[in-house]
């Protein structure tokens, strides 16, 4: 396990465009915590796990060059790295405003009654952009629209549960989030694995590999 994990790390580095994604990815997760610090988690959960879009990037990237295409070990990367790499991403950067936002409710005496609701939608944004990477690859345009949708009913489901999601305890707003960040996993590894057999979606590359495709 530890080291397909390792490979997959490993791999990222050589993938198209490496420089431009990793200065998008840093982008967003420092707009998704601008977001948070100003009181806005919907929109800064969405952001920060939305950066997860440019690691999977690399490494689809990387599964379109020749020498990988003809590794027998082009499904695992596809339908086991992709999904564990994105899962491993979305917890850490879970605790990260977990982390931050017990230290404000400790040592600044913020409230913490927002908190279930903060981390269930973090989970929720995580599910949303692993189910829509699960299917991009092979329908960009259908996963978008799909996204769209998810988004919205993501972005509403606070302001429809808010009285409910209020009456939950911490612990168990964060173990909710949890789960919804493995679900999400869970979710992207099947619908991988479904559509792995057919052609990828050329609009789902930079445009110097769609030639590739």
């Amino acid at each position: 396990m530890t080291d397909r994990i390792r490979m997959g790390l490993e791999l990222m580095k050589y993938g198209y465009n490496r420089g431009l994604y990793t200065v998008l990815e840093i982008f967003m997760v420092l707009l998704g915590l601008g977001y948070f610090i100003a009181g806005v988690p919907s929109v800064g959960a969405f952001f920060l796990m939305g950066s997860m879009t440019c690691q999977l990037q690399l490494l689809s990237s990387v599964s379109v060059c020749l020498m990988v295409r003809t590794s027998p070990r082009r499904r695992q990367l596809e339908t086991w790295v992709f999904p564990a790499v994105n899962m491993i991403k979305s917890v850490l950067l879970y605790l990260l405003i977990l982390g931050l936002r017990l230290i404000g409710g400790i040592w600044m005496r913020e409230s913490l009654q927002t908190l279930p609701e903060e981390m269930i939608f973090m989970g929720l944004a995580a599910f949303i952009v692993m189910v829509f990477l699960g299917m991009a690859y092979k329908f960009m345009v259908l996963a978008t629209i799909f996204f769209g949708l998810l988004f919205y009913a993501g972005f509403r489901l606070p302001e429809l549960m808010a009285g409910t999601l209020s009456q939950l305890s911490p612990a168990a707003g964060i173990g909710i989030g949890l789960l919804e960040i493995v679900l999400g996993a869970l979710v992207q590894a099947g619908m991988i694995r479904l559509l792995y057999g057919l052609p990828p979606s050329k609009l789902s590359q930079d445009r110097g590999l769609r030639r590739y495709l």
